[in-house]
């Protein structure tokens, strides 16, 4: 099966835009406490170079308290994002359910019989808490860890273009892995939400008819049946453990190899005198600070694509369109206001299915 095209971001973007507030809010905080997370290993590198290195101790007392006053800074920007990107997912969630729900009431009745009860709760329940979680904990996460790579190479740039372009050269391997990870994961994680919406179906139907099951001896039928789509869910969440397994084994990989490779160029410029010391120190910590967001990133990798695979679904459902609509000029019924008048109506339940009425004309008058 072909899965779901990927929702494109401006329409995400449209959807988020009535909270762009409370967005813009967390988004600046997220921007401070990364730029103070990048000043924290500049300073030790100054207090190395100026306050052990040449002895002087008010520089160790500066990068200290440098150091120090970054942390707080730091401290106090998170709990503004923290706080600001809370509200706004709350908020974001509680118009999306409302808005899923309306649409759920507007489509007609061909549509319910054309799609199982189970997929239509798996978009209300399961989808829904996807995104919930994504944008609760994912998306603020997201931004605050892309700005802290940013920050922590614009500042390593500042001050080492050399190993600024090892540690880049480093990471190639890893951005490889990541284009291949994420073609496979959103693939991976749609089938994901196909077989949890056929388990939902299955329990669904199952409580609905429990009276009828029990009542036919038709337990063992049901239970075969379940653990089918029980065992295609499992092979499915199996199939995301693999590939999350393969893609951290390379960032295993290339975190200490990037750091032994900032050691051995580090040493060699600093012996010729290109770099100091304490830049070779900064840059170390850097690294280890660049991978931080990196594997929080990784981690979010499968929300991320769980959140695409159920915007997929969602958009796709509210793009669901009834067949029958009412007229722009149509009039509030009002009970025992006036005659009731079918003309030559016919129905059929669902579009490829026989009419069941054909050409019917009723008149019910007015009045009790």
């Amino acid at each position: 099966m072909t899965p779901p095209r990927r929702p494109p971001m401006r329409r995400i973007l449209t959807d988020l835009s009535p909270h762009r507030r409370l967005l813009a809010l967390g988004t600046v905080a997220a921007a401070v406490a990364a730029a103070a997370s990048a000043i924290g290993p500049l300073a030790v590198g100054v207090a190395i170079d100026r306050g052990v290195l040449d002895r002087e101790l008010a520089w160790v007392l500066i990068g200290a308290a440098s150091f120090f006053v970054a942390a707080a800074v730091q401290l106090g920007a998170t709990w503004a994002q923290t706080r600001w990107m809370g509200r706004f997912a709350h908020n974001y969630m509680r118009d999306l359910r409302r808005d899923l729900l309306e649409h759920l009431f507007a489509l007609d009745l061909d549509f319910f019989t054309r799609v199982r009860t189970g997929r239509l709760v798996s978009r209300l329940t399961s989808d829904v808490d996807n995104l919930q979680q994504f944008v609760e904990h994912g998306l603020a996460l997201v931004g605050r860890t892309a700005l802290l790579i940013l920050a922590t190479l614009a500042v390593m740039l500042a001050s080492s273009w050399v190993l600024t372009v090892v540690v880049v050269v480093a990471l190639m391997p890893l951005g490889v892995a990541t284009a291949w990870f994420r073609r496979r994961a959103y693939v991976a994680q749609v089938d994901v939400r196909d077989r949890m919406a056929d388990l939902l179906g299955h329990v669904s139907e199952s409580l609905t008819g429990a009276r009828v099951i029990q009542a036919y001896t038709y337990e063992d039928p049901r239970r075969e049946a379940f653990s089918r789509v029980n065992d295609d869910t499992y092979a499915a969440k199996v199939e995301t453990v693999r590939l999350s397994s393969r893609f951290y084994l390379v960032l295993e990989f290339v975190s200490p190899a990037s750091i032994a490779a900032v050691i051995g160029v580090g040493a060699w410029l600093a012996a010729d005198g290109s770099i100091t010391v304490g830049t070779v120190v900064a840059f170390t910590l850097y690294v280890g600070r660049l991978f931080e967001p990196i594997q929080q990133l990784t981690e979010l990798a499968a929300i991320i694509q769980a959140a695409a695979a159920s915007y997929g679904k969602v958009y796709a459902f509210r793009d669901e369109r009834p067949l029958v609509s009412d007229a722009p000029d149509a009039v509030e019924f009002v009970p025992r206001a006036g005659e009731v008048l079918l003309d030559h109506v016919s129905f059929r339940y669902d579009r490829a299915g026989p009419a069941v009425i054909r050409d019917v004309r009723l008149h019910v008058p007015a009045g009790p």
